[in-house]
């Protein structure tokens, strides 16, 4: 009897989950393997479906179906399969990209070396899938200047500084959806890698011991230095020392982080019978500093006048860009002037802080993401570095909540003409006054004796009397028997007509079938096709004009930095084939784009996208549809929502 493999039962599920022929193309992306591979394990498969009554029928240029009959015994075969899912608990891989995952952490915490059979047997894979797993695992581990060696007699290993192969570690150990992590940690080396176990008692140790010396640690933070101490011991335990320290030079400025980190040191040694050399101590310290509470700057006070320009330089941008003035805001030059210098140090000496929100942070603010992009490149050109995702991620609320605070300030004014005679006119405006949020909006009492300065700056009227104002201003005027509600709704539809969405959504917008194997594959298919509809000018310099963020539910969003798009609107595009971006698997590039990046409804537009890309059942719908109407039928309903909900 074959035994019922994980793989096979991704593939029989597929097929009796269709009433028609499924490609040999659709149950390999199913399964995360090749075509090769699945024609391959059909063979196999037949034979064991055999058992319980059950072909596979094969029809050229259609594909596979099951056929089952009165004699096949499907309760049988389900037993079979749910067996085979306990015994193989965890194992089942949706995308590829999990196994790549999977394999990176194998060949970073086990062995050093595996042969090319060991993998393809563990994961029921060919060597053609491995070779394209592996391909895609360079891509990820390029990012810690780490790479894949293949070795004739060695065999398959992970070649890189100890440094290096610790941040990966880090990152691809911790991360990524849960199934799949606690499947990594369970599993590797016979589940010695309990992270879960420990994680308390070395929060409590390097907490206390920052505590001790005055160092001032968010809870966050704490877990994050914990979970880097966690793999440094793993890797001396395993007989893996460092090298040289990352791109800095601990000082006797730095006193109090070496405190800390030699009581963490002593504690972690007790704790795990480990001897732990002073440069790992010293190693200890610099992560201590680099992600601690600010209090003065670590970057070295010959690079203030470097950070000060920075600031500057900032604020000017996003004034220029998005006409958003916070020159006076001290909350916000706060965050810059204690942020940024730490950050340098993080992106120096590759030490980030892992974001866990790191989709959902560039998701939810897609405004406060374009204008962050601004901060981040003249960051980059100042101090010389490389921004990194997660630190990124952190930067994009914080420009949120002050791009947020500063939205409340512009508040809809409107003008209410009544007369103090009339009791109607005081009560409406009183219950009208009641039922505006007051964070948007502000209700303006104006009759003939109370109107001197007002009428430059209101932007709708609401009439209740036979005053009339010499103004051509939009209004409202409230007739017998109308409720609140009515008048909220008026104003809201008059929102709804300013922001003419359908500006902003055209057929030629839309883009299906996108080809490209690659991420640059990818953009570069997007930007000739783009070119080939008259969308953007030929001949550009488009690889530095468009920038990439991955923000989750298979959706990446595209910004053009560079302004080469021509026409303002909603752009979006379902690729023929999801691929490994960075970090997740993408099926839609989205792009919002306007007449200039300060237009008044480039919030709005991000918003109702960002509540789209929010809504996992929209996404899947409208991949399912490959339909640009459908699309566009989200985005007015989102912003209908919008501009009803804020005011009714």
């Amino acid at each position: 009897m074959v035994e019922a493999r994980t793989r096979y039962v991704i593939m029989i599920k597929t097929m009796l989950g269709r009433k028609t022929y499924v490609t040999s193309a659709a149950l390999a992306e199913a399964a995360g393997v090749s075509v090769r591979t699945v024609k391959y394990d059909l063979k196999e498969l037949q034979s064991f479906l055999k058992e319980y009554g059950v072909e596979i029928e094969s029809k050229r240029s259609y594909g596979y179906r099951l056929l089952v009959g009165d004699g096949s015994d499907m309760e049988g075969l389900s037993k079979a399969l749910r067996a085979n899912l306990r015994k193989h608990k965890g194992e089942v891989f949706r995308y590829n990209f999990q196994r790549v995952i999977y394999i990176i952490n194998k060949l970073l915490i086990g062995k050093p070396y595996y042969k090319a059979e060991e993998l393809m047997d563990t994961f029921y894979i060919s060597r053609s899938t491995l070779t394209q797993d592996l391909n895609r695992a360079r891509t990820l581990l390029a990012k810690f200047r780490l790479e894949i060696d293949v070795n004739l007699r060695r065999g398959i290993g992970v070649t890189g500084d100890e440094l290096d192969k610790r941040l990966c570690i880090a990152e691809y150990f911790f991360r990524y959806d849960d199934k799949l992590q606690v499947m990594v940690q369970r599993r590797a080396d016979g589940g010695k890698y309990d992270w879960d176990a420990q994680r308390d008692t070395l929060v409590r140790i390097v907490w206390e011991a920052c505590r001790a010396n005055k160092i001032r640690l968010s809870p966050f933070l704490a877990v994050d230095l914990a979970s880097h101490m966690y793999v440094s011991v793993l890797r001396m335990k395993a007989g893996c020392g460092i090298g040289e320290l990352p791109g800095h030079t601990m000082t006797v400025e730095y006193v109090r982080e070496r405190y800390a980190a030699g009581e963490v040191a002593d504690q972690l040694e007790k704790l795990y019978s480990v001897s732990i050399s002073e440069k790992e101590r010293e190693y200890f310290a610099l992560h201590i500093l680099s992600k601690k509470m600010p209090d003065s700057g670590p970057v070295g006070s010959g690079e203030h006048a470097t950070l000060k320009q920075c600031v500057t330089e900032i604020m000017r941008e996003v004034k220029d860009n998005f006409e958003l003035d916070f020159t006076n805001d001290p909350v916000f030059l706060d965050f810059l002037y204690s942020s940024i210098e730490p950050m340098v140090l993080r992106l120096r000496t590759h030490l980030i802080v892992r974001n866990p929100l790191l989709f959902e942070n560039l998701r939810r603010y897609l405004f406060a993401t374009k204008v962050a992009h601004s901060a981040s490149g003249i960051i980059e050109k100042l101090f010389g570095v490389q921004m990194d995702n997660n630190e990124f991620a952190y930067l994009v609320p914080a420009f949120n909540m002050i791009i947020s605070t500063h939205e409340k300030r512009k508040k809809f004014k409107i003008g209410f003409c009544g007369d103090l005679g009339l009791s109607e006119a005081l009560i409406y405006y009183n219950e009208l006054s009641e039922s505006l949020p007051r964070d948007g909006y502000e209700l303006v009492w104006l009759d003939r004796y109370h109107n001197t300065g007002y009428l430059n700056q209101l932007q709708y009227l609401i009439y209740v009397s036979d005053y009339r104002l010499p103004s051509e201003l939009p209004y409202y005027e409230i007739q017998d028997g109308d409720s609140t509600s009515e008048v909220c709704s008026a104003i809201a539809e008059y929102k709804l007509e300013q922001v003419q969405i359908e500006q902003y959504l055209k057929p030629e917008f839309g883009i299906f079938g996108l080809e490209g194997k690659s991420r640059e594959e990818v953009m570069e298919n997007l930007y000739r096709c783009l070119a080939a509809r008259g969308l953007i000018a030929t001949e550009l310099d488009w690889k530095n004009a468009f920038r990439a963020n991955e923000v989750g539910n298979g959706i990446a969003h595209i910004q053009d930095l560079g302004r080469i798009l021509k026409n303002a609107g909603c752009y979006v595009c379902i690729l023929k084939t999801p691929i490994l971006w960075e970090q997740d698997i993408i099926k839609v590039l989205v792009m919002i784009k306007t007449k200039r990046d300060g237009d008044k409804n480039l919030s709005l537009l991000c918003r109702i996208v960002s509540n789209w890309a929010s809504s996992p059942e929209k996404v899947e719908h409208f991949l399912k549809s490959q339909s640009y109407d459908v699309f566009c039928g989200d985005i007015k309903s989102e912003c209908l929502n919008i501009c009803f909900h804020s005011i009714i």
